[in-house]
């Protein structure tokens, strides 16, 4: 699993038209029940969202939702739980009904309430430590992007005055000049906008994965609090 997050892509290169995805190998679980719960799939963009959440970016949710699969646990747990619930909403409209009837069929397996939170915790704990490499990287691309670009700044405003004191020969390099003081401060105000963005999209995302988590837990609680 990569350290850090590739916020270089995330800010400054165009998505290509066909992305390549990280292949991972299925995990097979083995049930008794005999129904879908039995087995889990990679995450690809061809699958139902693991979790429903909204004000997110497709890329970063990507990202994020391919990291909680890459920690997921062995054995049966919220990873798969979250999934089956989901699974059924077309089938099963009322949500207190899914949980009982996924319940039903992962206590075969051993599956506890405890257990569910336990692992559900685990999950948040996954992308917490999502959000400090990615707040590292926005740091390391900050001095990168912004403060070497403002440091090349402030030499060409240095220039300038300089320049603007000699003979009328320097005019040209003084033009020259100034056209590379447009183009960086464009540079900057366009970088800090797309660090902005970028960091506010992945904020919305994660914030939005960990309320659903959160609310997750508390349906638990709540649904199968007469459960051990």
């Amino acid at each position: 699993m990569p350290k850090n997050w590739s916020l270089s892509k995330l800010f400054f290169v165009e998505e290509e038209t066909a992305s390549k995805q990280e292949e991972n190998s299925p995990k097979s679980k083995e049930t008794t029940s005999g129904n879908k719960l039995s087995q889990q799939k990679n995450i690809t963009p061809s699958d139902p969202p693991l979790l429903d959440i909204t004000n997110e970016d497709p890329k970063i949710k990507a990202t994020l939702l391919a990291k909680l699969e890459e920690a997921n646990l062995e054995g049966y747990d919220y990873f798969e739980f979250a999934k089956s619930v989901q699974e059924q909403a077309s089938i099963v409209p009322d949500e207190n009904t899914r949980y009982q009837m996924t319940y039903v069929a992962a206590s075969v397996m051993g599956v506890t309430v405890p257990k569910l939170i336990d692992s559900a915790n685990h999950y948040i704990g996954v992308l917490k430590s999502e959000e400090k490499k990615f707040n590292d990287s926005v740091r390391s691309q900050t001095d990168s992007s912004i403060n070497a670009k403002q440091t090349q700044l402030k030499e060409i405003e240095e220039k300038i005055q300089s320049k603007n004191k000699q003979v009328q020969d320097l005019l040209t390099e003084m033009e020259s000049l100034k056209k590379n003081q447009d183009t960086l401060s464009k540079e900057i105000i366009e970088n800090k906008q797309k660090i902005e963005s970028v960091k506010n999209n992945f904020q919305n995302t994660l914030n939005s994965l960990i309320e659903k988590i959160s609310k997750d837990i508390e349906k638990i609680k709540e649904y199968l609090k007469d459960k051990k």
